[in-house]
């Protein structure tokens, strides 16, 4: 059975999603402990919110350089990484 780069890619599209997953729990979380209006809730917790768009980016960011690099590692490293046919 001949492995090739897709099993780390779909294990790093898993770390990613599971990352980005406990961030939006903590934001459902931050959101029962307060049992004001909408417009109150989203005012008093701003700083969340805008910690979360910031980091969401981040960890955007970091996906879309891995998947690069790794089309980089494909073509470099035939021994690493079989070509595909």
């Amino acid at each position: 059975m001949e492995r090739g780069g897709g099993r780390a890619e779909a294990f790093s599209d898993t770390v990613i999603a599971i990352v980005l997953t406990l961030m939006a729990i903590e934001l459902l979380r931050r959101q029962e402990e307060g049992g004001d209006e909408l417009g109150a809730s989203l005012l008093r917790g701003w700083p969340a919110y805008l910690a979360y768009a910031i980091t969401f980016t981040i960890v955007g960011q970091v996906w879309l350089t891995h998947h690069n690099m790794w089309r980089y590692v494909e073509r470099g490293c035939p021994t690493l990484v079989p070509r595909r046919q």
